[in-house]
């Protein structure tokens, strides 16, 4: 790999591909005059690891196996290809001879690590796409360690029940909390000192797996991780992913290398916390490439035996309380305005039978229901609007899709920062509790201009190349932190 000082020269022999499965990868051998501990000639075995056509991978074996081959070839031009060294030394990589045996020494794959916690989805799917998009793109080493499981059971659920309980049944409380700790106080402080003592139980984790660089998408694991870099037990350059459209101070600590946000509107938030603009980067919060997979909205809809000339609204109501979802949709079929349905209830199996009782009942508007889907995207290609709390992750996988959203009961503090910033750039309509939702929403399925107007504005916050994006920080950060 040229970036990382290894080079091939042209071997002069003959190679071979060796089939790598599902990643994207090309193992190519060079069979070498050598002898073997057998005792056989030309034995000697030069494998090749290529990804994209540039090596990352080097190392020799001796071997007396028989190895099923087929010729490489390069596909762009259909004819044999052999690995090919650089022009000349301005590409910056060490060369080796022809049959070194020391032709890989110090080599070492990069290793990428995912700190993350379940308190809400929306953290752990950020750690996903980042590990998926790694996997399926390079040949770097990569885990997802969720921080709160790996101090303890016992911190996790109390921590994770109480996120639960608070959100659901004392938002207020929560939103309180929120803003308190958000401030300069002594409040405030003590939350990273809690973290400071636990980072103690996560040291070991880290050390075992001895990473080259850290990626954190949640405040406690930032505050780990920097504790950790602020006693030199850590020195992988860290990153940490802000996962919702407004900053809080609880990810914020002078050892994070970078921080990757939503967009350029969260700079001043920053640099009120003291954070150089140099450290932040509005690549955009990470989501599955799927939602931006452009998808044919009108074969969609007829695939769910729905149709493309009438509006569609989808529901992500797993979140919600079971009464208020069953009260918003009983509203909304009671207009006469022209629409259909596709409701995802999540693993909330009691709003889902509340729901299988209410569609059965009614026949004017199609419904969809569906309990648990991994193909949220497929059902938001398809829709003109969707229903939902504004989560961080939720809103950014509906602006990747281009779906303008009615956002309702937003939780005081995260979700309020993240529909407010959809409500500033015409991405949303809010909708509250006290409300008239059934008509806003409906007059809004009849405004054709407006929804495209507000799908417009979503398609021109293109965030499409954050993880990319995110990849080359990475590899610039763990590159400067080891000399390479």
């Amino acid at each position: 790999h040229a970036r990382r000082g290894l080079l091939l020269r042209e071997s002069g022999f003959p190679a071979f591909r060796i089939c790598a499965g599902q990643r994207k990868r090309h193992s190519y051998y060079t069979v070498c005059p050598g002898k073997s501990k057998r005792g056989n000639g030309f034995n000697l075995i030069k494998k090749l690891e290529f990804f994209r056509g540039v090596c990352y991978n080097v190392c020799n074996k001796f071997s007396g196996l028989v190895l099923k081959t087929e010729e490489v070839t390069d596909f762009a031009q259909g004819k044999a290809a052999e690995p090919q060294a650089p022009k000349g030394p301005e590409d910056g990589a060490r060369a080796f001879s022809k049959g070194s045996l020391n032709f890989c020494e110090g080599y070492k794959t990069m290793k990428i690590m995912l700190l993350t916690a379940a308190t809400g989805g929306g953290h752990i799917r950020t750690a996903n796409a980042i590990e998926q998009y790694i996997r399926d793109n390079t040949p770097y080493d990569v885990t997802i360690v969720d921080t709160l499981k790996a101090v303890g059971r016992l911190l996790d659920k109390t921590v994770c029940d109480s996120y639960l309980f608070m959100a659901k049944k004392a938002p207020a409380l929560f939103g309180h909390l929120y803003k308190r700790t958000n401030k300069n106080s002594r409040f405030s402080d003590l939350v990273p000192k809690l973290s400071g003592l636990f980072s103690r139980l996560l040291y070991p984790a880290i050390e075992a797996y001895g990473p080259d660089a850290i990626i954190t998408t949640h405040p406690f694991a930032t505050e780990m991780a920097a504790a950790l870099k602020t006693d030199r037990l850590v020195k992988a350059p860290l990153i940490c992913i802000i996962t919702d459209y407004g900053a809080h101070r609880a990810y914020i600590a002078k050892e994070v290398d970078a921080y990757v946000v939503a967009g350029s509107h969260m700079l001043p938030e920053l640099a009120a916390f003291g954070v150089p603009e140099e450290k932040v980067y509005p690549f955009g919060i990470p989501v599955h490439g799927v939602f931006f997979d452009k998808s044919d909205q009108a074969m969609l809809l007829r695939q769910l035996n729905l149709s493309p000339e009438t509006p569609t609204l989808l529901f992500m109501a797993g979140s919600f309380g079971v009464n208020n979802i069953i009260r918003l949709y009983r509203e909304l079929v009671a207009t006469s305005v022209p629409m259909q349905i596709i409701v995802i209830t999540g693993r909330n199996k009691k709003l889902y039978e509340a729901f299988e009782k209410e569609v059965a009942q009614e026949s004017q508007v199609p419904t969809r229901l569906l309990y648990f889907t991994d193909e949220v995207e497929k059902y938001m290609h398809a829709a003109d609007l969707l229903v939902t709390k504004p989560g961080g992750l939720t809103v950014s996988e509906a602006l990747a899709c281009n779906l303008p959203m009615a956002v309702f009961d937003a939780i005081p503090g995260q979700e309020e920062d993240n529909a407010n910033f959809l409500l500033t750039h015409d991405m949303c309509v809010r909708v509250q509790k006290d409300g008239d939702f059934a008509g806003e929403i409906s007059a809004l399925l009849q405004e054709k201009q407006r929804l495209s107007a507000m799908r417009e504005n979503c398609r021109e916050f293109d965030k499409s190349q954050s993880i990319p994006n995110l990849l080359a920080l990475i590899e610039r950060l763990a590159g400067q932190e080891t000399g390479q």
